[in-house]
């Protein structure tokens, strides 16, 4: 569930806790004229970027259970459009033309096309079918409403009934508005953390990478504690 960049995250705010007990350590010898690069403020920055990334953290889950259950609803579509187009083969008075109409709406469920994608168009790998979850959706309700306008389309399995395909349409739409939900507080939560880690003017980063530059000036090179300080790497994600 965790992402690489949240690990990343994770290592630029563990790193500036090292950096802060490295200046503990130094007491008063740590006294640059920036108040920006102060104990106090990086300590402030710290906490509060390592408070936004357990936000993060809490609201991956509900948002990764969002999606695996829209999967898994979703998983289920493609055959049950198949049983659809076999149900309809058998229904009294079906015609070849109803049976080819019911098929273009299927393709654009199932992502099939109907020629080959040209190499040279540079579209080897992405089929231009509606695979989206919004449009598969949208062409599952055209394919209920195709249905309902067919003579003696009336199954006796309650898998096929139209109520029974309107509520299967309804729980695609929930999974997906839930996902939408879901990613949305989300999203909400990291862009509140990369402002502090990596946009905001005095974001996380920038202020301890030079409050790394001004430890290196007042601490003897070739020492440990030089060597050590050194390795202590933020980066941008």
């Amino acid at each position: 569930m965790t992402t690489s960049n949240e690990k990343g995250n994770a290592k630029n705010i563990a790193n500036a806790l090292l950096l802060i007990e490295f200046i503990i350590e130094l007491g008063t010898t740590y006294n640059p004229t920036n108040s920006i690069l102060s104990l106090s403020n990086l300590q402030s920055i710290h906490q509060l970027a390592a408070f936004q990334q357990q936000q993060v953290n809490a609201l991956l889950a509900p948002y990764a259970l969002a999606v695996d259950n829209r999967e898994l609803i979703f998983s289920s579509l493609n055959k049950k459009v198949t049983k659809l187009h076999n149900v309809l083969k058998t229904t009294e008075g079906i015609t070849k033309l109803q049976l080819e109409d019911f098929m273009t709406i299927a393709r654009r469920i199932k992502g099939k096309r109907l020629s080959k994608i040209n190499p040279e168009e540079g579209t080897t790998h992405h089929s231009i079918s509606q695979l989206s979850y919004d449009q598969r959706t949208n062409n599952f309700d055209i394919i209920i409403s195709f249905l309902i306008n067919t003579p003696n389309y009336n199954p006796n399995e309650i898998e096929f009934q139209i109520d029974s395909l309107q509520q299967f349409k309804n729980q695609m739409i929930q999974a997906t508005e839930l996902v939408n939900t879901t990613y949305i507080i989300l999203n909400k939560a990291r862009s509140l953390k990369n402002d502090t880690m990596y946009r905001s003017q005095n974001n996380l980063v920038d202020t301890f990478n030079k409050a790394k530059i001004y430890l290196l000036t007042i601490i003897e090179a070739e020492t440990l504690q030089h060597k050590a300080i050194s390795n202590i790497i933020f980066r941008k994600i």
